[in-house]
């Protein structure tokens, strides 16, 4: 799951290939195996089909930071054209019209080991994984915290608790311009949107 998460610039999606139909009267879920239509896509090969998830905003400024994707499948071009003709090849879910394409999926630096945040760097919880209200062990979340902020992958921040111990422990896994998405490793008490996060230690 870790690697099938993406997040755009705010004004990237209108730049991405969009799924219009399946062509079939009535059939707007697609499977693998089916065949789909898509406006935009230039060149053959294979593309990889993103569900949008919606505007991650931070929860300060109420500013969009990014938008956030889910890979969901794969097409491969069949006929050229716009729209094109595409195979589904593979897919996680139902695949619909309004789905976009990108022509390779994100992959991000791999954490190599853990190691605090850099000193005095702070910032909120901006979304749980997922559509969750809280999350706890091992679930994920978005951080309006990224590569602008000198985060890389393998940071480890903590959420303040009221007792001024940490309720939780995350580690950065994929780093964006201005978001990150980070794995709650350890937790005290639930965390959710809004939450206050700062270079920390383990509990």
């Amino acid at each position: 799951m870790l690697e099938r998460m993406e997040v755009l610039e705010p004004t990237g999606l209108d730049a991405l290939p969009r799924l219009t139909g399946s062509g079939a009267e009535g059939d707007v879920l697609l499977r693998g195996g089916e065949t789909a239509y898509a406006r935009g896509v230039r060149g053959d090969g294979v593309w990889y089909v993103y569900r949008v998830r919606g505007a991650l905003k931070d929860p300060a400024t109420g500013k969009t930071l990014g938008i956030a994707l889910n890979r969901i499948g794969e097409a491969r071009v069949a006929e050229a054209g716009d729209p094109a003709r595409l195979a589904i090849v593979a897919a996680r879910q139902e695949i619909q019209p309004g789905d976009r394409l990108m022509r390779s999926p994100g992959t991000g630096a791999p954490v190599t080991r853990i190691t605090d945040a850099p000193d005095g760097l702070a910032g909120r919880i901006v979304d749980v994984h997922g559509g969750s209200f809280d999350a706890a062990r091992y679930a994920t979340v978005a951080i309006n915290l990224g590569s602008e902020a000198g985060l890389i992958p393998g940071h480890r921040l903590s959420v303040p608790g009221e007792d001024g111990k940490p309720r939780a422990v995350l580690v950065v896994y994929r780093v964006f311009g201005k978001v990150s998405y980070a794995l709650v490793t350890e937790s005290r008490l639930p965390v959710r949107r809004g939450d206050r996060i700062v270079a920390g230690e383990a509990l």
